[in-house]
Parts: C-alpha cells; structure tokens; sequence
C-alpha cells in the first residue's frame, strides 16, 4: 500500500514538474512585435534547462512514434515496404548531403 502511495505522489510530482516547465512554452511569439524575455540570471538556469529536456523527450517521444508506425506499416505491406524503405534510404541520403554541406560551408575557428 504504501508503495503505491509512493508512486501515485511521484507521478503527480512529476506532472506538477511538467506542466511547470511547460507552461513558458505557450508564449507568443510573433516577431518584431512581440518577443519574449530572456532572463540572463542564472536561478533562471535549471529552469530553462528544463524546458530543453522536455523538449528533447517530447521530440524523443514523436520520433519513436514515428519509426513505430513506419515501421508497422512497411513489414505489413509488401507494397509498402518497397515505396517506404527506399524513401527513407533517399531522405537519409539528402539530410546527410545537405549536414556535411552546411558543416562545410561554416567558418573554421582557428
């Protein structure tokens, strides 16, 4: 019993958490006219350091999504695989291609 009130307080912690660090990322931003602030204090430093890990786990997150459903999709169809494995092998391609362009093209710091 008391496990479980330990791991029902944790997620409710948890959600507290996320819905805390999310809750700046609703912010309006439509430039010139309104940019929001960016404090420069450090106190501010976990804070945003927690809205780019969620972030990260949000984008973790769709991007498993994804290769599950792509995935599903391209070992259940035959016809699918043959149009979703190359696709990705192509899109693979031009990201890498375009990566080295742009790590290329940066200056060089000396």
């Amino acid at each position: 019993m008391e496990q479980l009130i330990a791991l029902i307080l944790g997620t409710l912690v948890l959600l507290a958490l996320i819905a805390r660090v999310g809750a700046g990322t609703l912010v309006s931003f439509v430039p010139p006219d309104v940019v929001p602030g960016i404090s420069l204090d450090p106190r501010n430093l976990p804070y945003y350091a927690g809205r780019s890990t969620l972030r990260m786990f949000i984008a973790l997150f769709y991007s498993t999504l994804f290769t599950l459903i792509y995935g599903y999709i391209a070992a259940k169809s035959r016809r699918a695989e043959r149009v979703l494995i190359p696709l990705l092998d192509i899109l693979q391609e031009e990201f890498e291609a375009e990566l080295q362009k742009r790590i290329n093209s940066s200056p060089q710091e000396t």
